[in-house]
């Protein structure tokens, strides 16, 4: 991770847009590499508004300073640019600085889509369709479940870090169904072990305890449990 300036980079499309960041292919010019560019969503920025998701983003950075080297389901941080205003890159005039982050590009896809998903024709649920939660089959080398396992062992690799990590639905898992593999794409949402939320910006503030991991369990039991066993045979899952 290095800090770098957005001229290295050729931009290119915008892949999407969450509730504070936006997401924009580009390539590398020094290693013709895919990455992809982050940043706050614009009109956020347009308004000065951006100064959570800004906070957010300094988080993200020291977390990943303090991570062991290349913890596996994480997508490694490159680099990230200095607060500026960066509209000539982009194209816009949105008149603030902010920060941006350079990612590699997850292989693979969603195990949901997002919101936009139906407009733009993605299929919302063609990663749980494959069976990502309750394998049929297990690729060579991986756990009984995969998913699973790697959320897991992320979560793990934050707390040693000193941070608990949060919203960690399916829209924010990227899965390959030919090695069984999956990514976390989104490790914004993170907590310092510990602290008070109610001590956070009014604008952010949702509880008055402290988050610990009793709160990844109940998202974990929410987003990747069922209160049915898996079938057992193929005819099963074509039941609603």
């Amino acid at each position: 991770m290095e800090l770098v300036t957005l001229d290295r980079y050729e931009p290119g499309g915008r892949l999407g847009t969450g509730a504070d960041y936006e997401v924009r292919t580009a390539v590398d010019r020094e290693t013709g590499k895919e990455v992809v560019l982050k940043r706050p969503v614009p009109q956020m920025i347009r308004l000065n508004q951006h100064g959570g998701a800004e906070s957010r983003t300094q988080q993200l950075l020291q977390a990943h300073q303090a991570l062991e080297p290349s913890v596996p389901g994480i997508v490694p941080i490159l680099g990230y640019t200095d607060p500026a205003n960066h509209d000539a890159f982009f194209g816009d005039s949105l008149g603030h600085e902010y920060r941006v982050t350079v990612e590699e590009r997850a292989k693979g896809f969603p195990l949901l889509g997002d919101h936009m998903a139906r407009i733009t024709g993605v299929p919302i649920g063609v990663g749980q369709n494959l069976f990502a939660l309750h394998p049929l089959g297990q690729p060579a080398g991986q756990p009984a479940f995969p998913v699973h396992q790697v959320i897991l062992d992320v979560e793990e690799a934050f707390l040693k870090a000193g941070f608990l990590l949060l919203d960690l639905r399916p829209q924010n898992i990227f899965y390959q169904p030919g090695s069984g593999s999956a990514t976390v794409i989104d490790c914004s949402a993170l907590v310092p072990v510990n602290q008070d939320q109610s001590q956070e910006p009014a604008g952010r503030r949702r509880r008055t305890t402290p988050a610990d991991i009793n709160d990844f369990c109940l998202e974990m039991m929410k987003f990747y449990t069922t209160p049915m066993s898996p079938p057992e045979e193929a005819a099963g899952y074509r039941e609603p």
